[in-house]
C-alpha cells in the first residue's frame, strides 16, 4: 500500500478522533518500510490531542526523532494542548521552549501553553508566557483574544484582580475585542478580592462595548453579595 493511501486513512481517523487506529496505521507504515512524513505524524498527533492521549503524543515525538523528522508548529501545538488538558503543565512548557528555540511559536501554541499554566493556577508563569508573544517579535505569535482570555483566567484563579484589569487595558490598547469571557473572568477576580466596585465598573463597561451578557450580570451580583454590600 502506498504512503499517500496510509495518509488518507490516517486523516480520516483524525477527523473521527480515532487515535488508536491512527497510531496503528502509523506503526504499520513503519513495519512496511514506508517512511511517514511530518504531515502523517501531525494527523496522528491531532487525533491523539482530541482524544487527550498524552502518552501517545510523547511516543510519536520519539518516533519522529528516530525517523529524523523535524516537528513543526502544528506538532508542537497538538502536544502542548494535549499535555495541558491533562494537567502536565511542566511538559507543556518544555514543548513551548523547544518550539521557541526553533522559532516555531505561533498564536495557537502560545494560547495552549498559557492555558496549561492557567489550568494549574500558575498565574505568574501564564503572564510570562503570554508576554513572550511580544518579546519574540514573531508575526504569527502575537497575543490573541484567546491567549488574553487564558491569562485573565489564570489571574482569576489566583485572585489577582489588578492584573486582570491590566490585561483588559492591554487588550483595548491593542484593539483586541473584549469578549464576555474576558470581562467575566476579570469581574470574578475582583469578586474574590472584595473589589465589588471594580466588578460593577466592568459590567458598565461591558454594556457599552457589547461584552455584557447574563453570565456577566450574575458574576457581578455574586461579587457584590460576596462583599456583603447591598446592590
Amino acid at each position: 500500500m502506498e504512503s499517500n493511501v496510509f495518509n488518507a486513512v490516517i486523516s480520516a481517523c483524525e477527523k473521527a478522533v480515532n487515535w488508536e487506529m491512527a497510531s496503528g496505521i502509523l506503526t504499520r507504515m513503519c513495519d512496511d518500510a514506508l517512511r511517514p512524513d511530518v504531515v502523517t505524524c501531525n494527523s496522528v498527533l491531532s487525533a491523539s490531542e482530541n482524544g487527550v492521549r498524552w502518552e501517545n503524543i510523547i511516543n510519536i515525538f520519539q518516533r519522529m526523532d528516530r525517523c529524523q523528522l523535524q516537528p513543526d508548529s502544528v506538532s508542537y501545538c497538538a502536544a502542548a494542548t494535549a499535555l495541558g488538558e491533562v494537567g502536565f503543565w511542566a511538559l507543556a512548557i518544555e514543548v513551548f521552549n523547544d518550539a521557541r528555540r526553533l522559532k516555531l511559536i505561533n498564536t495557537f501554541l502560545l494560547t495552549s501553553s498559557v492555558s496549561a499554566c492557567a489550568g494549574a493556577a500558575l498565574w505568574t508563569l501564564a503572564l510570562t508566557l503570554h508576554g513572550e508573544g511580544d518579546l519574540l517579535a514573531l508575526p504569527n505569535a502575537r497575543p490573541s483574544q484567546e491567549s488574553y482570555n487564558a491569562a485573565i483566567f489564570a489571574c482569576q484563579q489566583a485572585g489577582k484582580w489588578a492584573w486582570s484589569l491590566e490585561l483588559l487595558c492591554q487588550m483595548q490598547a491593542q484593539r483586541i475585542h473584549l469578549h464576555a469571557i474576558s470581562l467575566e473572568c476579570a469581574a470574578r477576580a475582583c469578586g474574590h478580592s472584595n473589589q465589588w466596585k471594580n466588578a460593577v465598573g466592568l459590567l458598565d463597561f461591558g454594556c457599552h462595548t457589547g461584552g455584557g451578557d447574563p453570565a456577566m450580570w450574575s458574576t457581578v451580583v455574586w461579587a457584590v453579595e460576596t462583599a456583603q454590600v447591598a446592590p
